[in-house]
């Protein structure tokens, strides 16, 4: 066949063609020769016919071609004469007698198509139809995904036997234990002492705590610090690890039981109250021994004198003497010395004595006033002296009586009446200088109501409090007023006959002057402004008491008290608001429950570890627990949640531990591992959960007890053991 021919093989020919039907056309390319078959497959023979229908296939490196054979589930072409072997191959399979499967990963008719099988988790490619056989643990048309969790083996149909958060080859199905697990289905937590992966390491010593069977490390007991367990927890700290801190108001707490230990001055379940007033000390026993009403110090006890007082028991005031006061009778009054009855201790504030006024008692009493402070009114009449210090009339010569409302009785005259009228005048004479009485137009003789020298009569018209004359109406003294003169001047008005108006805004006048005298609180000509710059009382005179730094600027301008910021109490707003009240004076009644702590300022609940909520009403949701339920327990797969407040595992049946990491010891079952097993030790294992027994080989019963009888048979009868 020359080569023409061979380009030509298995096409569509016009021509005839000759040549060797088994012609090399290069390595072990095949052709296709055309033809009837020869008589004899003899080399040399030639073939002449068209290209088609007729056609045989051989390799071009065999001599003798095989005529009229189909293998490997290979026909014979249809419409082809019997003596043509071309052989149409099924899917999958190729070669001259389809005796050869496709090459890997193709498959189909003529193994033209492409696997699309994954070639890392696929054990072949199925060569007839494509179909993608898995390797063990792989599933998918294209074995694309791994078994799924739980699942093993071959199309992952079977259910893997591992536990305890194993890992499950999906190959098959051996489990991988996590560490702190053993057993072939890792049903088993470690032995105390052993740790790790199948619990093949040895644990060191923890003292007050155990071995984590997961890392071997310690795992204290409440109130002990890592990493050893071999020291207590910090003062302020306490529980699990010593991670939660004492809610104890700054006290120290119980490492183990967060109980606080509360120090001298305190009480409460949070340390959060001080002592009451009068108490004081290591829970608050001792009594204070403080005079004048002073409390004391509730850690140490001392006195808190007040201002005004000193000594170990506040039992000294200030020396008068010394005109000291205030806070450890630091300060000296300005209070006028001859004047002043006494001195305020705590304020230095001046008590005037009798007929004496002012912040400083330096001004003396105005005309017609008399007594403490200048506050009462003289009832002394016809032009008397009143004594300011206890309002005594000093009668005028010619008058007598308490108020020197009565002239001098008939027949005297004079200073005290005690001058006798002169001879020639008989027994009427003027009372007041002893000239003789006149009547009216007549010398030496005047008409009833009426004195005179002469010939000039003066008529007094019965006026208690002024005079008049020529007979007409009274004209009183200043602070008088009335028909005669009898009557005070009311509130808000002064001088003669009251004429005038009061000024003063807030105070009082003198009824004779005008004169403005404030009340506390209040200075200024008129009485009209308020104190400022710390100061207080009549006409502002008064400094501010230290009133500390609860308390707001200042201090009340009219009585001196200081004013306390909210959550504050006490003359010098150094006390919190007792247990169980906040707000302004302290008023308001907090509302926490289970021993939450009350805010003195805006009555919010501080709630102990365990308990949330507005009022501290509500326990920590399951799977939390501590200081605001802001920590989520940690017991692992055998715990059955924690306590709300400290955050203490609670272990299922069967397990122990501070992480419940440990089975129960042996012989023990259940909840706490308190129950002790029924079976027989020797013959069975415990259920460390419910107490099950699980019987060894040969033997059986509740507890494992009784051995499995085994007959034996021979010829057909069975011969059991004795028994």
């Amino acid at each position: 066949m020359t080569p023409d021919f061979c380009k030509q093989a298995c096409r569509d020919c016009d021509t005839s063609c000759s040549g060797n039907p088994l012609w090399k056309c290069g390595g072990t390319q095949r052709v296709q020769v055309f033809g009837p078959p020869p008589s004899s497959p003899a080399v040399g023979n030639n073939v002449i016919s068209r290209c088609r229908p007729w056609c045989v296939t051989a390799d071009a490196d065999t001599t003798n071609p095989k005529w009229g054979q189909c293998e490997l589930g290979g026909h014979q072409a249809a419409g082809i004469s019997s003596w043509d072997v071309r052989c149409d191959c099924p899917p999958g399979k190729i070669g001259p007698g389809c005796d050869q499967l496709c090459p890997s990963w193709t498959y189909g008719n003529g193994c033209r198509r492409n696997c699309t099988c994954n070639q890392n988790t696929t054990s072949f490619c199925n060569p007839s139809n494509g179909q993608c056989v898995c390797l063990p643990g792989y599933q998918g048309s294209r074995c694309e995904s791994q078994c799924p969790t739980g699942k093993y083996g071959k199309d992952c149909t079977s259910t893997c036997q591992c536990i305890a958060q194993s890992l499950c080859d999906p190959a098959d199905g051996t489990c991988s234990c996590q560490p702190g697990f053993y057993g072939h289905n890792c049903a088993f937590p470690c032995e105390k002492g052993r740790f790790g992966a199948n619990c093949s390491q040895t644990c060191a010593s923890c003292n007050h705590g155990t071995c984590s069977p997961v890392d071997g490390l310690c795992e204290c007991f409440p109130g002990f610090k890592l990493p050893f367990c071999d020291e207590m927890c910090d003062p302020k700290n306490f529980g699990q690890d010593c991670e939660q801190e004492c809610k104890c108001n700054g006290q120290p707490c119980n490492p183990i039981s967060s109980r606080c230990m509360c120090g001298p001055g305190y009480l409460g379940y949070s340390c959060e109250t001080q002592c009451p007033i009068g108490q004081c000390g290591q829970d608050c026993l001792t009594t204070c021994s403080c005079q004048q009403g002073f409390g004391c110090d509730p850690v140490s006890c001392f006195c808190n004198c007040g201002p005004g007082y000193v000594g170990q028991f506040c039992e000294l005031s200030c020396p008068a003497q010394s005109r000291s006061f205030g806070q450890s009778c630091q300060f000296t009054s300005n209070c006028a010395p001859t004047n002043t009855a006494s001195i305020n201790v705590s304020t230095g504030g001046c008590t005037c004595k009798n007929g004496f006024y002012g912040s400083k008692c330096h001004v003396p009493c105005l005309t017609g006033l008399y007594g403490y402070n200048c506050s009462q009114t003289c009832t002394c009449r016809n032009g008397a002296t009143c004594n300011p210090v206890d309002g005594t009339c000093e009668c005028a010569p010619g008058f007598t009586g308490n108020d020197c409302s009565q002239t001098c009785p008939s027949g005297f005259y004079g200073n005290l009446c005690q001058s006798r009228c002169p001879a020639q005048c008989g027994v009427s004479c003027h009372f007041v200088d002893g000239s003789c009485n006149c009547q009216n137009g007549t010398p030496c003789k005047c008409p009833a109501n009426s004195a005179g020298r002469t010939t000039k009569c003066l008529s007094t018209c019965g006026c208690l409090n002024g005079l008049c004359e020529d007979n007409k109406s009274c004209t009183c003294s200043s602070g008088w007023e009335g028909a005669k003169c009898d009557t005070h001047c009311p509130p808000l008005t002064f001088g003669s006959d009251c004429f005038g108006v009061c000024t003063c805004q807030f105070g009082s006048c003198n009824p004779v002057t005008g004169e403005c005298m404030c009340a506390s609180g209040y200075t200024g000509l008129r009485c009209d402004q308020p104190c400022t710059n710390n100061t207080f009382g009549p006409n502002c005179e008064f400094k501010c008491p230290d009133c500390g730094i609860f308390s707001l600027p200042g201090c009340d301008f009219i009585t001196g008290a200081c004013a306390c910021i909210t959550g504050y109490t006490g003359p010098t707003c150094r006390r919190p608001c007792h247990t169980n009240t906040y707000g302004d004076g302290c008023s308001k009644i907090c509302n926490c429950q289970n021993n939450g702590v009350c805010d003195n300022v805006s009555g919010k609940c501080s709630c102990p570890p365990g308990f949330t909520g507005e009022t501290c009403l509500s326990v920590c949701p399951t799977g939390y627990y501590g200081d605001k339920c802001a920590k989520q327990c940690s017991c692992g797969p055998y715990g059955a949640g924690c306590t709300p407040d400290e955050g203490l595992c609670m272990c299922q049946p069967g397990f122990t531990g501070v992480k419940c990491r440990e089975s129960c010891p042996v012989g023990m079952y259940g909840a706490k591992c308190t129950s002790p097993c029924l079976c027989d030790s020797t013959t069975s294992l415990c259920s460390p959960a419910d107490g099950t027994c699980t019987c060894n080989s040969g033997y059986t019963g509740a507890a494992c007890q009784s051995e499995v009888i085994i007959c034996e048979h021979d010829s057909g009868s069975l011969t059991c053991p004795s028994g």
